[in-house]
């Protein structure tokens, strides 16, 4: 009976990540997504819809589940490389009030996004909340890339620091991405 409520409540907010030949960084992501991690929300305030667009080697719908049963998992058999007929496709399935988007499966959201961003959305009419996008890394990723950066270095970066108790240290590691080097008040890029 408890299983059958819980598919019944609809969730505040969806948030819908597209995937595309990244197992190694959606571990990352979707471990970000957790209630172990996110600060202040319940399972049952969120769900998660990881879709694959298309990957030549799929995520594994048990793996994504594992995450909690907040975790849904889709294959999305893409025609395009462009992630946006994935995303609406799962925006079409979404049953939260509210829906976030991340275009790109190699984020991690800071352990505050979701309990901040459910917060805000219940004080505007037609609310729009967008993020400030980061790499890791102390220079632009496509700098870093001529550089040396490599997976090697990230997961160095990454192991420097206890982000998994401790999201907010990624900050540390972490410059502010092109499309957001104007901070919080320059234009939208993405």
């Amino acid at each position: 009976m408890r299983t059958w409520r819980r598919w019944c409540t609809r969730p505040a907010l969806s948030v819908v990540v597209v995937f595309y030949d990244m197992r190694r960084e959606a571990e990352r992501t979707l471990y970000s997504l957790t209630s172990a991690y996110q600060h202040g929300v319940t399972d049952t305030a969120y769900e998660v819809l990881a879709v694959d667009n298309g990957s030549r080697q799929p995520l594994d719908p048990a793996w994504v589940k594992r995450f909690g049963p907040q975790f849904h998992y889709r294959f999305y058999p893409a025609t395009t490389p462009s992630p946006c007929a994935a995303l609406n496709a799962m925006a079409r399935l979404a049953r939260g009030r509210y829906l976030m988007c991340c275009i790109d499966g190699a984020r991690m959201f800071s352990p505050g996004i979701l309990r901040h961003t459910l917060q805000l959305l219940p004080q505007f009419p037609h609310p729009f909340v967008y993020t400030l996008g980061m790499h890791l890394g102390q220079e632009l990723q496509n700098q870093a890339l001529l550089n040396g950066y490599n997976q090697q270095v990230e997961d160095a970066l990454l192991d420097s620091v206890d982000w998994r108790n401790d999201g907010y240290e990624l900050f540390r590691i972490a410059c502010l991405a092109g499309s957001s080097s104007k901070g919080p008040f320059g234009p939208m890029t993405e």
